[in-house]
């Protein structure tokens, strides 16, 4: 094996690992968030991650918010080639533990999209249940 091909084979190695660190890390917030979300509406609202682009540069995710038919993009996830830090919106998120922290802020956040589509969600199930 030659030195170029080596190197090569190194920096590709180093740069899809981070990618997939990243990229993993994620899509395990984004189960975490969705089986909350299931939980609290009882089985019939989820999160999903849906693809919206994919090149060299990384991978472009919505994260959408999931009831039957129904589905509200919340927030668009750019997965950068190099990993971290990923952009969530408008925010760059450089670890694992900040972005488990935007989720929660998210839930935590009276004017997220996520909380109020949810709750225009619950408020009209009522509505159809009780009428």
């Amino acid at each position: 094996m030659t030195e170029f091909e080596k190197a090569l084979q190194e920096t590709l190695k180093g740069i899809n690992k981070a990618f997939e660190v990243a990229d993993a890390d994620l899509h395990e917030e984004a189960a975490a968030a969705s089986k909350a979300v299931a939980n609290v509406t009882d089985g019939k609202a989820t999160l999903e991650l849906v693809v919206v682009g994919e090149s060299e540069g990384g991978i472009t995710y919505d994260l959408t918010l999931t009831a039957g038919e129904q589905k509200w993009p919340l927030l668009r996830v750019e997965v950068p080639r190099k990993g971290y830090p990923i952009n969530m919106g408008s925010s760059s998120i450089p670890n694992r533990q900040k972005l488990a922290g935007t989720f929660a802020d998210m839930a935590t956040n009276p004017d997220s999209p996520l909380v109020t589509n949810l709750a225009f969600l619950l408020r009209r199930q009522g509505a159809t249940a009780a009428g």
